[in-house]
């Protein structure tokens, strides 16, 4: 068990693995406010891969990043192949560059930003987010035929999206 409590964290460097890294059972990250902001390089915020029972609850996120493309990973929030999630009452403030989606998901061959979105949720099994607010910001326009979002979500099941606010601005 790990349990990160009213935490505050500022960074520009970049962290590949993910400023916060999560790979256990029963992580949960609440109350902290983080400002983590990069350049052309990897960098996530916070980082699940193949985690159980996470709770990430009434946090401030705060995440810009300036990739030139999607060959970089450019992320708030990455799930992957975790189970028993709670994200609830989080606010999340990204400013992420509309670039060309370039890469594809191997696994089941969508398009998309796959590397670069505020939120990526993949391979997710029992997930509640509910009463999150995301605000997604496009900070610079990159290509001719770029693209912007605020989620992605993939290859996941018994997902519950609830009471949460999204905008996405150009």
């Amino acid at each position: 068990d790990f349990k990160l409590d009213s935490l505050k964290v500022v960074s520009t460097d970049s962290f590949e693995e993910g400023l916060i890294y999560m790979c256990g059972n029963n992580v949960q990250i609440t109350n902290m406010d983080s400002d983590y902001t990069v350049n052309d390089e990897n960098a996530i915020v916070i980082n699940a891969m193949d985690a159980n029972c996470i709770n990430i609850s009434s946090n401030t996120i705060h995440f810009e990043s300036h990739v030139e493309n999607d060959e970089k990973s450019a992320m708030a929030i990455n799930l992957v192949m975790c189970e028993n999630v709670v994200m609830d009452n989080n606010a999340i403030d990204c400013y992420l560059p509309a670039i060309s989606a370039n890469q594809h998901d191997e696994d089941y061959y969508m398009m998309g930003l796959i590397t670069v979105s505020p939120i990526k949720i993949k391979k997710v099994e029992n997930l509640k987010f509910t009463n999150n607010i995301l605000e997604s910001n496009t900070n610079e326009i990159k290509d001719t035929f770029p693209t912007i979002q605020g989620i992605f979500v993939i290859g996941s099941k018994d997902v519950l999206f609830d009471a949460n606010k999204f905008r996405i601005n150009l």
